[in-house]
């Protein structure tokens, strides 16, 4: 067991966080963000090759209006995304990234940065991270 602490990180299967523990013993924190950071690039390659889209949606929450603008995204995205097959899969204080399976990925990754924009967020596409 390291002496690591993995606050954030309970939704991780079991494996990976036994996984990510070795890596952080072993490899010391820096190489072992790296490694995992090197991973995830290559799944996400292959998911866009395979047809994926992933649209990383920045909602940072520094004041009311910030909070106003996420809460309606997260409405209107609800919405557009019933149906569709678009898990979230990755979040964080500031940021949600969704995965736009095919068929429609495309489109449904462009109707999800259309809807951030309109609501005053910043989208980005194909990106897991920023």
């Amino acid at each position: 067991m390291s002496d690591f602490d993995l606050g954030g990180f309970e939704e991780v299967s079991t494996a990976a966080a036994e996984a990510l523990r070795r890596d952080l013993t072993e490899l010391g924190p820096v190489a072992a963000a790296q490694k995992w950071r090197d991973a995830d690039l290559v799944q996400e390659a292959a998911g866009i090759a395979a047809g994926w889209r992933f649209v990383t949606v920045l909602h940072a929450l520094n004041d009311q209006e910030d909070a106003e603008r996420l809460e309606r995204f997260v409405a209107e995205a609800s919405v557009l995304l019933a149906g569709a097959a678009c898990p979230r899969r990755v979040g964080g204080n500031d940021y949600t990234t969704y995965e736009c399976a095919p068929p429609g990925a495309e489109a449904l990754a462009s109707s999800l940065i259309a809807l951030a924009e309109r609501c005053g967020l910043e989208a980005t596409a194909s990106s897991r991270r920023n």
